[in-house]
């Protein structure tokens, strides 16, 4: 996927790069860490102990299903 910016065409992925690095020279490291633990809070809250041993036991927790659209709930 190609994304415009000004005259210049640049991919999807160029983009991402781009934001990801200027999020960290304004903020730095350790917004990526909190981020991180955020993350994973949440995810410990919404999944049980049990679950994240069996996805664990499998190599990692199975793609979600693709039924739903972006922004809309499960």
């Amino acid at each position: 996927m190609v994304i415009e910016e000004g005259s210049e065409r640049i991919s999807v992925r160029t983009a991402g790069h781009m934001g990801g690095t200027k999020t960290a020279a304004l903020h730095g490291r350790n917004h990526f860490v909190n981020a991180g633990k955020l993350g994973q809070k949440v995810f410990r809250e919404r999944y049980t102990r049990e679950d994240r041993s069996r996805w664990g036991k499998l190599g990692g927790r199975p793609k979600k299903s693709p039924r739903t659209h972006p922004g809309e709930k499960r």
